[in-house]
Protein backbone atom coordinates (compact mmCIF):
# COMPACT_ATOMS: atom_id res chain seq x y z
CA UNK A 1 0.00 0.00 0.00
CA UNK A 2 2.41 2.30 1.20
CA UNK A 3 4.77 2.23 -2.09
CA UNK A 4 1.56 3.19 -4.06
CA UNK A 5 0.81 5.76 -2.07
CA UNK A 6 3.97 6.79 -2.77
CA UNK A 7 4.37 6.02 -6.49
CA UNK A 8 0.57 8.44 -6.54
CA UNK A 9 1.68 11.41 -4.20
CA UNK A 10 4.98 11.58 -6.83
CA UNK A 11 2.69 11.28 -9.53
CA UNK A 12 0.29 13.96 -8.32
CA UNK A 13 3.33 16.40 -7.38
CA UNK A 14 2.90 17.67 -10.98
CA UNK A 15 -0.03 19.39 -10.15
CA UNK A 16 1.66 21.40 -7.30
CA UNK A 17 4.39 22.66 -9.58
CA UNK A 18 3.76 25.97 -9.31
CA UNK A 19 3.51 25.77 -5.82
CA UNK A 20 6.61 24.57 -5.29
CA UNK A 21 8.31 26.92 -7.98
CA UNK A 22 7.13 30.03 -6.02
CA UNK A 23 8.16 28.61 -2.38
CA UNK A 24 11.61 28.23 -4.22
CA UNK A 25 11.44 31.44 -5.64
CA UNK A 26 11.10 32.73 -1.61
CA UNK A 27 13.76 31.09 -0.57
CA UNK A 28 15.79 32.49 -3.18
CA UNK A 29 14.87 36.05 -2.69
CA UNK A 30 15.22 35.55 1.03
CA UNK A 31 18.76 34.82 0.66
CA UNK A 32 19.68 37.44 -2.45
CA UNK A 33 17.92 40.00 0.25
CA UNK A 34 20.69 38.77 2.89
CA UNK A 35 23.64 39.36 0.71
CA UNK A 36 24.61 43.03 1.76
CA UNK A 37 24.36 41.76 5.16
CA UNK A 38 27.30 39.25 4.31
CA UNK A 39 29.18 41.34 2.08
CA UNK A 40 29.19 44.48 5.05
CA UNK A 41 30.71 42.12 7.44
CA UNK A 42 34.01 40.61 8.45
CA UNK A 43 35.14 37.28 7.09
CA UNK A 44 34.42 35.35 10.07
CA UNK A 45 32.22 32.13 10.86
CA UNK A 46 30.05 33.99 13.34
CA UNK A 47 29.20 36.44 10.17
CA UNK A 48 28.33 33.40 7.80
CA UNK A 49 26.42 31.44 10.53
CA UNK A 50 24.31 34.54 11.29
CA UNK A 51 24.04 35.45 7.39
CA UNK A 52 22.48 31.80 7.07
CA UNK A 53 20.53 31.78 9.93
CA UNK A 54 18.81 34.99 9.78
CA UNK A 55 15.92 34.74 11.93
CA UNK A 56 13.96 37.21 10.58
CA UNK A 57 14.15 35.63 7.09
CA UNK A 58 13.28 32.35 8.93
CA UNK A 59 10.10 33.72 10.72
CA UNK A 60 8.52 36.28 8.10
CA UNK A 61 9.59 33.82 5.13
CA UNK A 62 10.60 30.42 5.25
CA UNK A 63 7.86 29.00 7.70
CA UNK A 64 5.21 31.08 6.63
CA UNK A 65 5.99 29.84 3.31
CA UNK A 66 5.64 26.07 4.09
CA UNK A 67 2.63 26.31 5.89
CA UNK A 68 0.98 28.05 2.91
CA UNK A 69 2.52 25.80 0.48
CA UNK A 70 2.00 22.39 3.20
CA UNK A 71 -1.79 23.89 3.04
CA UNK A 72 -2.60 24.42 -0.41
CA UNK A 73 -1.02 21.20 -1.22
CA UNK A 74 -3.54 19.11 1.57
CA UNK A 75 -5.75 16.86 -0.52
CA UNK A 76 -8.19 14.14 0.81
CA UNK A 77 -9.29 11.44 -1.49
CA UNK A 78 -11.74 8.91 -0.44
CA UNK A 79 -11.96 6.78 -3.04
CA UNK A 80 -8.35 5.69 -1.85
CA UNK A 81 -9.86 4.87 1.19
CA UNK A 82 -12.83 2.75 -0.40
CA UNK A 83 -9.90 1.36 -2.27
CA UNK A 84 -7.67 0.45 0.59
CA UNK A 85 -10.37 -0.56 2.91
CA UNK A 86 -8.48 1.49 5.66
CA UNK A 87 -7.99 5.17 6.45
CA UNK A 88 -4.06 4.32 6.83
CA UNK A 89 -3.91 5.65 2.95
CA UNK A 90 -5.03 8.89 3.96
CA UNK A 91 -2.31 9.29 6.66
CA UNK A 92 0.28 8.05 4.34
CA UNK A 93 -0.72 10.47 1.85
CA UNK A 94 -0.73 13.79 4.38
CA UNK A 95 2.65 12.64 5.94
CA UNK A 96 4.25 12.40 2.56
CA UNK A 97 2.89 15.84 1.80
CA UNK A 98 4.29 17.17 5.15
CA UNK A 99 7.83 15.36 4.32
CA UNK A 100 7.91 16.47 0.44
CA UNK A 101 7.22 19.57 1.62
CA UNK A 102 9.70 20.30 4.51
CA UNK A 103 12.13 19.14 2.20
CA UNK A 104 11.56 21.11 -0.68
CA UNK A 105 11.75 24.00 1.27
CA UNK A 106 14.72 23.45 3.12
CA UNK A 107 16.51 21.94 0.07
CA UNK A 108 15.57 25.18 -2.29
CA UNK A 109 16.74 27.67 0.74
CA UNK A 110 19.88 25.62 1.17
CA UNK A 111 20.79 26.49 -2.42
CA UNK A 112 20.44 29.53 -2.56
CA UNK A 113 22.27 30.08 0.76
CA UNK A 114 25.17 28.19 -1.01
CA UNK A 115 24.88 30.42 -4.07
CA UNK A 116 25.29 33.60 -2.22
CA UNK A 117 28.63 31.74 0.13
CA UNK A 118 30.00 31.09 -3.27
CA UNK A 119 29.29 34.23 -4.65
CA UNK A 120 30.51 36.50 -1.54
CA UNK A 121 33.58 34.39 -1.43
CA UNK A 122 32.75 32.65 2.19
CA UNK A 123 33.04 29.20 0.85
CA UNK A 124 36.66 28.49 2.73
CA UNK A 125 34.73 29.47 6.40
CA UNK A 126 32.17 27.51 5.56
CA UNK A 127 34.43 24.63 5.13
CA UNK A 128 35.34 25.13 8.46
CA UNK A 129 31.62 24.91 10.13
CA UNK A 130 30.28 22.65 7.89
CA UNK A 131 29.57 19.75 10.91
CA UNK A 132 27.76 22.56 12.92
CA UNK A 133 25.95 23.89 10.43
CA UNK A 134 24.78 20.34 9.33
CA UNK A 135 23.66 20.13 12.86
CA UNK A 136 21.80 23.10 13.07
CA UNK A 137 20.09 22.39 9.66
CA UNK A 138 19.09 18.89 10.61
CA UNK A 139 17.75 20.77 13.61
CA UNK A 140 15.72 23.09 11.58
CA UNK A 141 14.68 20.59 9.07
CA UNK A 142 12.83 18.96 12.07
CA UNK A 143 11.11 22.17 13.09
CA UNK A 144 9.31 22.08 9.93
CA UNK A 145 8.51 18.76 10.11
CA UNK A 146 6.91 19.78 13.18
CA UNK A 147 5.25 22.64 11.99
CA UNK A 148 3.49 20.64 9.18
CA UNK A 149 2.19 17.86 11.55
CA UNK A 150 1.15 20.78 13.68
CA UNK A 151 -0.58 22.51 10.65
CA UNK A 152 -2.29 19.08 9.33
CA UNK A 153 -3.71 18.58 12.92
CA UNK A 154 -5.33 22.04 12.89
CA UNK A 155 -6.43 22.15 9.63
CA UNK A 156 -8.18 18.34 10.24
CA UNK A 157 -9.55 20.16 13.31
CA UNK A 158 -11.46 23.31 11.88
CA UNK A 159 -11.60 22.56 8.14
CA UNK A 160 -10.16 26.32 7.75
CA UNK A 161 -7.17 26.81 5.58
CA UNK A 162 -7.00 30.82 6.88
CA UNK A 163 -7.68 29.46 10.91
CA UNK A 164 -4.84 27.12 10.76
CA UNK A 165 -2.17 29.50 9.08
CA UNK A 166 -3.30 32.26 11.76
CA UNK A 167 -3.03 29.22 14.68
CA UNK A 168 -0.08 27.83 13.31
CA UNK A 169 1.62 31.58 12.52
CA UNK A 170 1.00 32.09 16.62
CA UNK A 171 2.90 29.22 17.65
CA UNK A 172 6.10 30.55 15.48
CA UNK A 173 5.74 33.93 16.88
CA UNK A 174 5.45 32.72 20.45
CA UNK A 175 8.70 30.66 19.76
CA UNK A 176 10.26 33.42 17.86
CA UNK A 177 9.37 36.11 21.25
CA UNK A 178 10.80 33.28 23.60
CA UNK A 179 14.34 33.10 21.27
CA UNK A 180 14.85 36.82 20.72
CA UNK A 181 14.17 37.30 24.84
CA UNK A 182 16.86 34.80 25.34
CA UNK A 183 14.70 32.14 26.62
CA UNK A 184 14.60 28.24 25.72
CA UNK A 185 12.13 28.49 22.76
CA UNK A 186 12.24 24.86 21.17
CA UNK A 187 11.56 25.94 17.78
CA UNK A 188 14.63 28.68 17.41
CA UNK A 189 16.84 27.22 19.83
CA UNK A 190 19.42 26.13 16.50
CA UNK A 191 19.74 29.92 16.44
CA UNK A 192 21.47 29.94 19.80
CA UNK A 193 25.22 30.39 20.27
CA UNK A 194 25.70 27.52 22.51
CA UNK A 195 23.90 25.31 20.59
CA UNK A 196 26.21 22.41 21.10
CA UNK A 197 25.48 22.25 24.77
CA UNK A 198 21.89 21.84 24.20
CA UNK A 199 21.36 19.43 20.91
CA UNK A 200 21.09 16.75 22.82
CA UNK A 201 18.21 17.55 24.91
CA UNK A 202 16.62 19.76 22.53
CA UNK A 203 16.68 16.97 20.17
CA UNK A 204 15.19 14.36 22.45
CA UNK A 205 12.09 17.14 22.82
CA UNK A 206 11.90 17.99 19.45
CA UNK A 207 11.57 14.50 18.69
CA UNK A 208 9.24 13.10 21.08
CA UNK A 209 6.49 16.31 20.10
CA UNK A 210 7.18 15.16 16.29
CA UNK A 211 5.82 11.38 17.44
CA UNK A 212 3.40 12.97 19.22
CA UNK A 213 2.24 15.37 16.67
CA UNK A 214 2.36 11.99 14.54
CA UNK A 215 0.30 10.04 16.93
CA UNK A 216 -3.06 12.98 17.16
CA UNK A 217 -2.95 13.66 13.57
CA UNK A 218 -3.63 9.87 13.27
CA UNK A 219 -6.68 9.39 15.97
CA UNK A 220 -8.11 12.70 14.33
CA UNK A 221 -8.03 11.01 10.55
CA UNK A 222 -9.25 7.47 12.33
CA UNK A 223 -11.81 9.27 14.09
CA UNK A 224 -12.82 11.51 11.56
CA UNK A 225 -15.71 11.89 9.41
CA UNK A 226 -15.10 13.13 6.21
CA UNK A 227 -18.53 12.35 4.37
Amino acid sequence: MYHTVYQQQNYLNQAFLKNYFLSGIVSLILALSSLSFLKASDYSALSLMNFIFLRYNIFFGLIPTFILVLLSTLKIRLGDTLRCQTRNVLLAQIVYRIIFNSIIITATWFLAIMIVIFLSGYFPIFLKIWAELLLRIVYFEIVILVFGFISAIFFYLTENKILTFLLVFAINCLSFILNINHQASLFYDFLALDFGSIIFSRSLILLGLLFLTDAILNLIIVKKDFL
